[in-house]
């Protein structure tokens, strides 16, 4: 979806439920799948993505366009909730792995590395911040701008976190 069909849509939402709906169609997958594999619960999953769009609706009259994507906005609110659900559990959050034999561009960006059995070996001693920037970069495909509007920092914090998380990475590996 263009920005300007994206800020079409998000206007029209404003007043017509079915047009909320096209976006629902267009972020639930990628917006419930990076929550599941955040909890490594389906129904905690689905109960996350459920308030994530019920808040979405809710302060959709008052979004403004920035010119950001729709869908960063999407990733912070999950990401707000996804933190609610574990203080409410008041357990830490699980490692990502189970995603990671699935992804296709971790592989370029650890070229020094054989397997993908090795990556999520050394994904699991990664702090959660470093597995959840990295799973948003490289499995949900978010470009830094998006990563930046999501995790509410600028791009150039999103290109050193990225790095770094890559470098520690790379560390635990060799």
């Amino acid at each position: 979806m263009s920005p300007e069909q994206e800020q079409a849509l998000i206007t029209a939402a404003k007043t017509d439920p079915e047009a909320f709906g096209q976006l629902y169609d267009h972020f639930i997958d990628a917006i419930y799948n990076y929550i599941y594999y955040q909890t490594k619960d389906h129904i905690a999953a689905q109960d996350i993505t459920a308030t994530t769009f019920e808040k979405a609706l809710n302060a959709l009259p008052n979004y403004t366009w920035t010119g950001k994507p729709l869908g960063a906005w999407l990733y912070r609110i999950a990401h707000n909730e996804i933190v609610n659900h574990w203080r409410r559990q008041k357990k830490a959050p699980l490692p990502l792995s189970p995603w990671w034999g699935q992804a296709s561009g971790v592989e370029t960006a650890v070229e020094t590395h054989e397997t993908l059995a090795a990556i999520k070996t050394a994904m699991n001693h990664l702090s959660p911040q470093d597995q959840e920037i990295l799973a948003l970069r490289y499995w949900d495909d978010l470009s830094t701008e998006e990563l930046a509007a999501a995790l509410d920092c600028q791009p150039n914090t999103i290109y050193v976190r990225v790095h770094r998380a890559l470098n520690r990475l790379k560390k635990i590996m060799s």
